[in-house]
């Protein structure tokens, strides 16, 4: 998997070893918290902010994968709160939000994605 900058490639593990393109989370839980979400534009960003995703993030659910694909290497929580207060409109976006964290769990058990409300 690749990610690009400015015409620059270059791997998960390098982000994260280098620091240069990802911040580091030191939150454990991490919180994700939707409450007040109202667009899909807000929705990225808000997971693009709790995760420290570069400005380049793509805000969609393909760059949401290849970004948290690789980026635990501990155990880490993920609390999540307010998707049950978002409205109706997003109800596809919840089922490929949590599908996406599924498949991250699978793939790294180092990883647990609870929603709290």
């Amino acid at each position: 998997m690749k990610l690009y900058e400015e015409g620059h490639t270059c791997t998960i593990a390098n982000m994260t070893k280098t620091g240069t393109l990802l911040r580091i989370i030191p939150d454990n839980p991490i919180r994700l918290d939707f409450t007040g979400c109202k667009s899909y534009w807000q929705f990225h960003v808000i997971l693009k902010e709790a995760f420290g995703f570069p400005e380049y993030y793509g805000k969609n659910f393909d760059a949401l994968w290849d970004c948290l694909d690789g980026l635990f290497r501990e155990e880490r929580t993920v609390e999540i709160y307010g998707l049950h207060s978002l409205p109706a409109a997003f109800a596809e976006d919840i089922r490929i939000l949590l599908e996406v964290f599924e498949e991250v769990h699978e793939d790294n058990p180092n990883v647990t994605f609870v929603v709290l409300s």
